[in-house]
Formats: structure tokens, C-alpha cells, sequence
């Protein structure tokens, strides 16, 4: 199954939220498989982030990075849709995720919103 990096968050705050819940052993163990993919590609993605950091972020005189007023790094004015295209490439690329699916019956118990559900979709079957 085929995701965007942007929707990992996502599906991450999903697993995050049912992971203090007791439900079927068969469906927790489909979840694990999707979240241990998650976690690499979330590692992978932090890496690349600190990388356009050190490219594209103003520093101070002491070498720490520039907050702005959003909380958002300082990018270098030269810089900015340079780093722009970047991060929407970033953000665009497609990850593989293991072809495991859910039932409606296996996502019932867990109390999910429309939103989560939608989120989901992909998986259910």
C-alpha cells in the first residue's frame, strides 16, 4: 500500500491514541506491523529535516538555529523556495506500506472519529 510522508503523522497519532486500549490480538498485531514501518520512515524523515536545517536555517553566533515569531525556523532569505520545494518533496514522497487490512467489525471497539476512520480507509476491506 502506497502513502505520502505527510499522512504518516497521521496514521502515527492513530496507533499513539489505541495503543492504551485492549482489543483482538489479531488486529493489535496488524497495527504493530504498520507502526514499526511508521517509526523507520519517521526516523528517515527527522534525519532529512535536520539535514535541510543545517542547509537552509539562519544560525545565531553561536551556531543554534533561528526561531521566528511561529515557532518555525529562520530560513535564509536566498533560500526560502529553494527550501520550499524541498520540503514539498519531503512531504510528497510515497512510501510503501505492508497490504494489511482491516474489517469494520476489528475497528468498532476502538472508538475511532470519522476523521480517523477516513484516515483508514485504505486498510479497510
Amino acid at each position: 500500500m502506497i502513502c505520502s510522508t505527510e499522512r504518516l503523522k497521521e496514521l502515527s497519532k492513530i496507533i499513539g491514541k489505541i495503543k492504551e486500549k485492549t482489543f483482538d490480538i489479531n488486529t493489535q498485531y496488524k497495527f504493530i506491523k504498520i507502526s514499526k514501518v511508521i517509526r523507520e520512515e519517521e526516523e528517515l524523515i527527522n534525519e532529512q529535516q535536520f539535514l535541510l536545517l543545517k542547509q537552509y536555517a539562519e544560525k545565531n553566533e553561536n551556531g543554534q538555529f533561528i526561531v521566528n515569531k511561529d515557532g518555525g525556523f529562520k530560513i535564509k532569505e536566498d533560500c526560502v523556495e529553494e527550501c520550499g520545494l524541498k520540503i514539498m518533496e519531503m512531504n510528497n514522497r510515497q512510501i510503501t506500506l505492508p497490504d494489511i487490512y482491516f474489517s469494520l467489525d476489528e475497528l468498532e471497539p476502538l472508538g475511532l472519529t470519522l476523521g480517523e476512520l477516513e484516515l483508514l480507509e485504505p486498510f479497510i476491506k
